[in-house]
């Protein structure tokens, strides 16, 4: 507390954030299964203290071990850091921008679930800036698939594989658009 805020980003500065900086506790969200189409995961980040890996994954809904779309962290030039993207355990695909610790990012994971069998595609989004209206064109890790098994996204975790990391996850927004995602403004429902 207090959590992240991002410029024109819905759930900015709403609550606290989640602090991933240990080991061994990792946790995950449950949500309807997609078998088809395209899952967006939005999220603001901040990166206080570096540590080489992934910090967040898609899952199936049932976590168990198989974690995909894996969101890293990677080296860059000291004291700057990229980040990366995997579709399942290979290395990591990395942004050839470095970013700065301790700046909130918007990051937005995108999951396109295509018809037939290891061709699912991964891409990721990261801003520093406006948040455009529409999907760009192109992402800042542009789309791309391995061979990988592909899997029904049905949950979204987040992992502390390192005492030395120190990152910030906050206002986490699943959906199966960009709209829904990134640009829709947030509704409150009165549950009283």
């Amino acid at each position: 507390v207090p959590g992240l805020s991002f410029t024109g980003y819905a759930l900015s500065g709403i609550g606290g954030a989640a602090v991933l900086d240990n080991t061994g506790e990792d946790v995950n969200k449950t949500f309807t299964s997609q078998s088809s189409g395209t899952v967006y995961v939005a999220f603001m980040v901040k990166i206080d203290a570096f540590s080489a890996g992934y910090f967040l994954h898609l899952g199936q809904t049932t976590m168990g071990t198989t974690y995909f779309a894996r969101v890293f962290m990677a080296t860059g030039t000291d004291p700057t850091f990229k980040f990366g993207l995997a579709k399942s355990t290979e290395a990591a695909v990395t942004t050839s921008t470095e970013y700065t610790l301790g700046a909130t990012y918007l990051a937005v994971l995108k999951y396109n679930i295509i018809d037939g069998a290891s061709n699912d595609e991964v891409s990721l989004y990261i801003f520093d800036g406006a948040i455009p209206a529409t999907e760009p064109t192109t992402a800042t890790i542009p789309a791309f698939t391995t061979t990988a098994t592909d899997y029904s996204p049905g949950s979204v975790g987040m992992r502390q594989f390192n005492a030395g990391q120190n990152v910030q996850v906050d206002g986490i927004r699943i959906a199966t658009s960009w709209a829904e995602a990134v640009t829709a403004e947030f509704s409150t429902v009165d549950n009283t």
